[in-house]
């Protein structure tokens, strides 16, 4: 595990605290004594953990040490990376300050397959206890880490391969097979994921997993409560969990399907125009659901132009604009349907089984 320690008390951090990390297994211990310094640290290395004083100086030039500084950090840490883990060492003036930081802290799946908060309160004068949350820590990250993750099909990252694993773990696997689904243009992975159990075999379920920066994944989780698990059962794959604990800015939602889903719509479009038909009508079955649950709004021109052309784009065109008098007609209001529409459908998102019914993979934009 790498420690990133924020203290700027350089003697009791290198005397106290330093010793006591190495003692239970910490494989790399940064220190930072200011906010400046700490950013720096945290962009540049991978921290599994981060030991936060909240009364730290902001720079060099700014040697005084502020609460709001450690506040400011720790906000930026949950932001940036908000998988990483943080346990704050408070004196008695600074204990307070934190508490409603605390509370403010969603549970989250940690390594032990606990929910708990991403971050932990200590008082510093009572250290020995925080060592012992990070010892255990310690040796549920090492389990982790050496859960074989077989890839077949693209390069996974460390950060990508350890949101496997912590699954892996939740699930009693001691490894997994990935391979890719989904090799489209933006940053996430969309991999079929098998464990293997105890025994060595494979489980017999399959599940799905897409990783991307939390805030996208975030995103997708929200889509699928309040608009995909309205869709017909079986058109969509159920939700079995969600990881970020360790993973800094990445985070992996898993769901569950069968396997006999094995080629998308891309497949069946390339070879067979009859099936791709016969799929097709079932996407379009599957997506009246929300279709048929249209409402009539009342909106400007304008508003239904920015959804086909952003108004970043539209400035672009305003000798046109001007040349054929669009600003006076964009204000104009009409009604208009308005449904959850699927702005990602593309064949590789839409598996299809060997009866060829279709099943929607990916539901992290949908307007």
């Amino acid at each position: 595990m790498n420690i990133l320690q924020v203290e700027d008390e350089t003697e009791w951090f290198e005397d106290t605290v330093k010793p006591l990390l190495f003692d239970i297994g910490v494989t790399q211990v940064f220190h930072a004594a200011t906010y400046d310094s700490a950013i720096q640290i945290l962009t540049e290395n991978d921290v599994d953990y981060v030991i936060l004083d909240l009364a730290i100086p902001l720079n060099k030039d700014n040697p005084v040490p502020e609460v709001s500084n450690g506040l400011r950090l720790a906000s930026y840490i949950r932001k940036e990376y908000s998988g990483t883990p943080i346990l704050v060492l408070t004196g008695q003036q600074t204990e307070e300050a934190v508490e409603q930081f605390v509370e403010d802290q969603e549970p989250e799946t940690f390594w032990d397959g606990k929910r708990k908060s991403l971050v932990k309160v200590r008082p510093k004068r009572r250290v020995n206890e925080a060592i012992l949350i990070l010892e255990e820590a310690v040796k549920e990250l090492d389990i982790i880490d050496a859960i074989e993750i077989e890839v077949a099909g693209c390069e996974l990252d460390f950060l990508e391969k350890r949101v496997i694993r912590i699954f892996c773990k939740d699930n009693s696997a001691i490894g997994a097979k990935a391979r890719l689904l989904n090799d489209g243009l933006s940053s996430a992975k969309v991999l079929e994921v098998k464990l293997i159990g105890q025994n060595g075999h494979d489980l017999p379920w399959t599940s799905l997993v897409k990783i991307d920066i939390k805030q996208k994944i975030d995103k997708e989780s929200q889509n699928f409560k309040s608009h995909v698990n309205k869709l017909p059962v079986a058109s969509y794959p159920n939700v079995l969990n969600e990881y970020v604990a360790g993973c800094g800015d990445k985070k992996g939602i898993f769901y569950r399907f069968a396997n006999h889903f094995d080629s998308n719509y891309f497949d069946h479009l390339n070879s067979d125009e009859d099936s791709a038909l016969t799929i097709l009508e079932r996407i379009r079955s599957i997506l009246d659901t929300w279709s048929d649950n249209k409402e009539v709004k009342q909106v400007s021109v304008g508003a239904i132009r920015s959804l086909i052309c952003s108004d970043q784009k539209f400035e672009n065109l305003l000798e046109i604009r001007n040349r054929l008098g669009l600003e006076d007609f964009e204000v104009k209001k009409l009604n208009a349907y308005y449904s959850i529409q699927h702005a990602d459908l593309h064949g590789l998102n839409v598996l299809v089984s060997g009866d060829l019914n279709p099943i929607l993979i990916v539901n992290g934009q949908l307007n």
